[in-house]
């Protein structure tokens, strides 16, 4: 399954566009599934991103708010302790157009 996604992260890759680490899913594998391992968790898929390493793409860590309290919190500090085990690039900036003209 996972490796039909890894056209997605070459394309990606290609026009320079991080794939996003969605905190929300940590949240929500804690709290649906009293999940503590970040590896099972629903999303982001730690599978996935070994491909998105492997393929040496860029990341954006997103903290997917719908409360100003997860901005910060702890599935933040889990986006990023993902990204620095598996030794992603991590980017803080997206670009505006992304398509050549």
């Amino acid at each position: 399954m996972y490796e039909a996604m890894r056209e997605v992260i070459k394309t990606a890759k290609k026009l320079d566009i991080p794939l996003e680490v969605n905190a929300n899913g940590f949240r929500r594998s804690k709290w649906e599934k009293n999940e503590n391992d970040y590896k099972k968790a629903i999303y982001p898929k730690y599978r996935f991103f070994q491909m998105v390493k492997e393929e040496d793409a860029k990341v954006i860590v997103s903290s997917d708010s719908h409360d100003v309290s997860f901005l910060n919190d702890w599935a933040i500090k889990t986006s990023y302790k993902l990204c620095e085990e598996l030794n992603l690039k991590v980017t803080n900036r997206l670009k505006m157009n992304y398509f050549p003209k």
